[in-house]
C-alpha cells in the first residue's frame, strides 16, 4: 500500500485498497491498473467522490504482464573483476560497470478566451492542447481543497501522472529505497513551495513569466535527461554486466577503504536511512543508490563538467520518480529534491543556468551548450539501473566509433538501447 501511496499520492486510500482488492493486492497489477483512467473513475464513481488524476495520452501504454521486483541474487554481478577507480569520491560515475497507444475522444479547446465557457458545459473533463502536449483534467474538490473547481486556481503540474515508464519504475523500490525517496519527497515538497516565488521573481528579472516556469519544471519533472558519464576503457565490464553499479559493490578493496566516508555523507543525506530501517541495521551493497547527473540543457554530448568521470555516457528511463537531485556535488551540499518538488534546487542556479534550462524548457531551444554548466547537477538514483529496462541511449564519442562500433552495436541490442556518437 505505501508503494501505491507513494506512486499515486491523488487517490484517497479507499481507491488504492478498493483497486488492491481487484488485483489481489499484486502491488504491480495494482499499478498497471491504476494507471488506465477508466478503471480510476470507476472506482472513484462508487465512492461517489471526485478525482483530479490526469493521464498524458502520449505515455498512456497497453498492459504488459507484470515484473518481478528485482532482489538480491539478480544484482549479483556476472563477473567478479575488480577495477581501479580513480574518482574516490564518486561511488557511480563508475569505471565498471512500441507499444500502440489508444486513447478516448474527449473534447478539445485552443482558444484562451473561450475557455471558461468551455469549462462551464464540460465540468467533468478537459482537454488542453498546449505545445502539442495532450493532457487529461478532471475536477478534484478534495485535491484542490476548493469548494468549487476554479481552473484559474487548478495547478496543472500536480494533477497529471508523469509518464508511465517512470511511475512504474518506483516498483523497482524496496521498502527501504521507498523509505528514502518518501523522506526526501517530504522535505523537498515544504522548500519547493516556499522558493517558488524566489524562482518566479528571479525569471522576471530575465523577461520571464510563471507559464514559463510552470514548463520548465514540467521538463525537469519528464524530459530532462538523467545521465551517467564513464571511460570507454571499462565498457567491456559494462557490456558483460546486467546492472549498473555502484562502488560499494564493484569494489570491496576500495569500499573497505572510504565506506565510512560515504555511508557517513548518504547517511546525512537520506536521514540515516540506508543504515537503519525497520528490524535491519544493516545496508546491502547493492541497496544504495548510484550516482549521475541531470542534463539540464539536453546537450546531446552529456555535461561538459563531468567528463572527469568519462568521455561516454549513458542516458536513462525508467528512473526520475525515483531519482534525488543536488545542484552540485553531494559532497558540498545536503540540499535535495525530488523531480516533482525541484524549485529550491532551481533557486541555487546560477544566472545563465537558470536562463538556460527555461529556454530549452520552455521548447525555445532544442538544447545547449553544457559548457554553461558551474557544477553539475548531481542525481541519486535509488534502485536498481537495470541495462535491458533502464538504458535509453548509449552515447560515444565519434573518435572512438572505429574503435567501439561493434561492441557499441552489440551493446545496444542486447539491451534494447538507442546509439548516439556525437
Amino acid at each position: 500500500m505505501e508503494i501505491l501511496q507513494l506512486m499515486f499520492p491523488d487517490l484517497s486510500i479507499e481507491v488504492l485498497i478498493a483497486a488492491g482488492e481487484i488485483n489481489n493486492n499484486n502491488p504491480e497489477r495494482t499499478a498497471d491498473f491504476l494507471l488506465d483512467p477508466k478503471n480510476v473513475t470507476m472506482l472513484v464513481e462508487s465512492f461517489s467522490i471526485q478525482t483530479g488524476s490526469g493521464v498524458n495520452s502520449d505515455n498512456v501504454e497497453e498492459k504488459k504482464s507484470p515484473r518481478k521486483q528485482p532482489n538480491e541474487e539478480q544484482n549479483k554481478p556476472k563477473r567478479k573483476n575488480e577495477t581501479k577507480i580513480e574518482e574516490e569520491k564518486n561511488s557511480d560515475w563508475s569505471d565498471d560497470t512500441d507499444d500502440s497507444t489508444t486513447t478516448d475522444s474527449y473534447p478539445t479547446v485552443t482558444d484562451d478566451e473561450d475557455r471558461d465557457e468551455f469549462l462551464e458545459e464540460n465540468s467533468e473533463e478537459f482537454v488542453s492542447e498546449d505545445n502539442d502536449d495532450l493532457f487529461v483534467i478532471k475536477q478534484d474538490s478534495k485535491l484542490l481543497g476548493m469548494s468549487k473547481f476554479d481552473p484559474k486556481d487548478y495547478d496543472k503540474r500536480k494533477s497529471f501522472l508523469p509518464p508511465t515508464e517512470e511511475v512504474k519504475g518506483l516498483l523497482t523500490l524496496n521498502p527501504r529505497q521507498t523509505a528514502v525517496m518518501k523522506y526526501v519527497v517530504s522535505v523537498s515538497k515544504k522548500k519547493s513551495e516556499v522558493a517558488y516565488s524566489q524562482v518566479l521573481d528571479k525569471l522576471a528579472k530575465m523577461k520571464f513569466n510563471k507559464n514559463d516556469l510552470d514548463k520548465t519544471l514540467i521538463y525537469i519533472r519528464d524530459a530532462a535527461p538523467v545521465i551517467i558519464h564513464f571511460n570507454s576503457n571499462t565498457f567491456d565490464k559494462l557490456l558483460n554486466d546486467t546492472h549498473y553499479r555502484n562502488l560499494f559493490e564493484i569494489n570491496k578493496q576500495k569500499y573497505n577503504k572510504i565506506s565510512g566516508n560515504r555511508v557517513h555523507h548518504e547517511s546525512q543525506l537520506f536521514n540515516n536511512l540506508y543504515e537503519k530501517f525497520g528490524t535491519r541495521n544493516h545496508c546491502d551493497p547493492f541497496e544504495r543508490p548510484k550516482y549521475g547527473s541531470l542534463n539540464i540543457v539536453n546537450d546531446q554530448k552529456g555535461v561538459k563538467c563531468c567528463s572527469c568521470y568519462g568521455e561516454c555516457h549513458m542516458e536513462l528511463k525508467g528512473v526520475k520518480l525515483r531519482t534525488t537531485f543536488a545542484n552540485m556535488d553531494s559532497f558540498c551540499t545536503k540540499n535535495l529534491a525530488s523531480c516533482e518538488y525541484y524549485c529550491h534546487v532551481l533557486s541555487e542556479f546560477s544566472e545563465k543556468e537558470l536562463k538556460a534550462i527555461v529556454e530549452v524548457g520552455t521548447g525555445r531551444s532544442t538544447c545547449k551548450n553544457s559548457s554553461l554548466i558551474t557544477h553539475y547537477k548531481e542525481c541519486q538514483i535509488h534502485g536498481p539501473v537495470k541495462l535491458s529496462e533502464n538504458i535509453k541511449v548509449i552515447a560515444f564519442p565519434k573518435n572512438l566509433k572505429s574503435k567501439f562500433s561493434k561492441k557499441v552495436h552489440q551493446f545496444a541490442k542486447i539491451n534494447n538501447c538507442a546509439v548516439r556518437w556525437f
